[in-house]
């Protein structure tokens, strides 16, 4: 009787798992059957849209030479190949659709350290400007004293020369009257030339500042086609609602989720763990989600991330070119009023000697106005001196988008790893 009752357990037993046998089966060729309706369908989308990828790139200056781009696209041309294939053939050809993920975020990597370069050198361009002005205000300051002693001199010489004057000009008027035009020429000179150094590095300054506004929009135009691309591809959107659709339940994971010892088993076929989460992307999108969705999120999201750093970068070098252009104006003012001052010093030193009454009184005049354009002069360097560099002082905006980038390229290459 043990025996009989031994041998019908075994039937029972064995009944129980050729029903789950044959219950895994058809689960097994539901998933794949729902995967291959899903993948075709990301197929024939991808092959219709393609086209349209080929014109944005060929549209949008910069697209053809671009090396994440030109990734992208290849991811496109694999996904479209692996789409292609047999099931079975797609589960082989993984690597390879990965490899094509790696070189995309690879490139994306690449571009957060160009960020980061980019932030290094208006972070240069703003100290230099800083240093030019700070440099320039501090000489201003020390050419401040000489030009109020030329006020003096000026005025002995109006004095000399004033035409209400019924006296000639005795030898040791004009011995006064060159000493103070030596003594004014001295600090109006030191004025000139600190006026035309600054201008020159400023001029300098605008240049490097221009040709960093050319790559930046040069840059920026390149990730708007890039946008342009991901939006004109609603196939990577079907991709992630078809994919995401797969439940855990429907693929069997041994170990603990994905862990180093696990392995996913899908249709019968086993998966190392390199390959695990790719797998599960593909046919287990309620576990990490689809891996064409990925793509498409993680590559849009840093090109709008790009494009907003881009335009936050062109609007600080915008204002940075026109501080240097206000300063540079200061300048041209500052080299201006100290020319003509020095010509009208020149003028009545040229004719000082002559006894010319005529003469005497244009000189007079001629000084009037030197001491009038003098100052100006002083009011204009008061006015440079008093320049307010306390917001470029700051660059903590500078900093935070550099800050941010380094966080971008960590979560990259987590994702990467």
């Amino acid at each position: 009787m043990a025996d009989f009752g031994m041998a019908i357990m075994t039937q029972e037993y064995a009944k129980q798992a050729a029903k789950e046998a044959e219950k895994q089966q058809q689960i097994d060729k539901a998933v794949q059957q729902d995967c291959l309706d899903a993948i075709n369908k990301v197929a024939n989308d991808i092959v219709s849209v393609y086209p349209d990828i080929s014109e944005i790139v060929t549209t949008h200056l910069g697209l053809e030479n671009d090396p994440q781009t030109r990734r992208f696209l290849e991811f496109v041309a694999t996904a479209t190949s692996f789409a292609s294939m047999k099931f079975v053939e797609r589960l082989r050809n993984i690597p390879e659709l990965v490899g094509s993920i790696k070189r995309l975020l690879i490139e994306m990597m690449k571009e957060i350290k160009e960020f980061s370069d980019i932030a290094n050198e208006l972070q240069d361009l703003i100290h230099c400007f800083i240093k030019l002005v700070v440099n320039t205000k501090q000489n201003m300051t020390l050419v401040m004293a000489p030009l109020q002693e030329s006020i003096d001199h000026m005025e002995i010489i109006a004095d000399a020369l004033s035409p209400n004057s019924d006296k000639s000009l005795e030898n040791r008027d004009k011995e006064d009257i060159e000493l103070a035009l030596q003594g004014m020429s001295c600090g109006i000179e030191k004025l000139l030339q600190l006026a035309r150094t600054s201008k020159q590095e400023s001029s300098n300054l605008d240049e490097k500042i221009n040709v960093m506004k050319k790559n930046i929009q040069e840059k920026r135009i390149v990730v708007e086609g890039r946008l342009e691309i991901a939006k004109c591809a609603p196939w990577l959107e079907a991709a992630g609602g078809g994919f995401a659709g797969f439940l855990v339940g429907d693929a069997l994971v041994a170990g603990p989720i994905l862990g180093s010892a696990g392995a996913i088993i899908i249709g019968g076929i086993a998966f190392p763990p390199v390959l695990a989460i790719i797998a599960a992307a593909l046919v287990g999108g309620a576990l990490v989600g689809s891996i064409v969705y990925l793509v498409k999120k993680l590559w849009a999201r840093h090109n709008r991330k790009a494009l907003a750093y881009l335009n936050e970068v062109l609007k600080l070098l915008v204002k940075l070119s026109d501080a240097n252009l206000y300063f540079c104006n200061y300048m041209a003012r500052a080299e201006a009023g100290a020319s003509k001052i020095l010509n009208e010093t020149s003028q009545i030193q040229r004719t000082i000697t002559t006894g010319s009454e005529r003469y005497r009184k244009i000189n007079a005049r001629i000084c009037t106005e030197a001491i009038q354009s003098t100052n100006e002069m002083i009011t204009c360097i008061k006015e440079i001196v008093q320049i307010d560099m306390s917001e470029w002082s700051s660059s903590s905006a500078v900093l935070s988008f550099a800050s941010s980038s380094s966080k971008a390229e960590s979560s990259i290459k987590a994702i990467k790893n």
